[in-house]
């Protein structure tokens, strides 16, 4: 009996945990960092990228439609061999410690439709800002767990393929997570200037197929 108590419990354990590491961006608009960007040096890619898993879902697909939104959820597993920080908020003054120089992780999501070697415009982006300095700002994924990022897309008026022959589409999303640093170089022409570096360590992709009508 205890030990079907002690499973329980942990079961219960889990389930919570999981609710919990839910990310909503359905309706929000994300804040960009404040200023001027003076130079940036471009993604670098870190030599420990860890690659994350990806499931892409729409919730209803049966009105996909040109001009029509959609929601959708992405989950992305961490099965790799550390632990990772999700970030969650989408305002930039959330973590922003105006500091001459500042340390803090960015995460781009990237809808978008295409077939072949052909991309639509996005449907949907969403960046995410976390610190470690600023408490509530991510979540941090162990090994085996997950996170469900929720989001809300448009389908194009007219997408920029022509392989609707199926009646389908592909889905193809992107989840990148970078470790940024952020230098403030303030100067009387540009007195809120700042340079970035970043580099990307961990990636999750997924794509999906789902029916679409376009007219002929």
């Amino acid at each position: 009996m205890q030990v079907f108590r002690l499973a329980a419990i942990i079961c219960l354990l889990a389930t919570l945990s999981f609710a919990q590491n839910v990310i909503d961006t359905r309706g929000k608009a994300y804040r960009e960092i404040s200023g001027h960007l003076a130079r940036g040096n471009g993604i670098e890619v870190g030599r420990a990228l860890k690659i994350l898993s990806g499931l892409f879902t729409i919730a209803d697909p049966t009105n996909l439609t040109p001009g029509s939104r959609f929601d959708y959820e992405l989950l992305v597993t961490n099965d790799s061999d550390a632990s990772i920080m999700i970030p969650q908020t989408l305002d930039w003054k959330e973590i922003d410690e105006a500091h001459a120089r500042q340390n803090f992780v960015r995460a781009d999501l990237f809808v978008n439709m295409g077939c072949l070697n052909n991309f639509s415009d996005e449907l949907d982006h969403v960046v995410l800002y976390g610190s470690d300095q600023r408490p509530g700002t991510g979540i941090t994924l162990n090994l085996g767990e997950s996170a469900r990022i929720l989001g809300s897309g448009l389908i194009p008026l007219h997408p920029n393929m022509k392989c609707q022959s199926k009646g389908t589409a592909t889905f193809l999303v992107s989840f990148q997570v970078n470790t940024m640093t952020l230098q403030r170089t303030p100067k009387p022409a540009m007195r809120d200037g700042y340079t970035v570096d970043e580099q990307l360590f961990a990636i999750a992709n997924a794509k999906k197929e789902y029916p679409i009508s376009y007219p002929q």
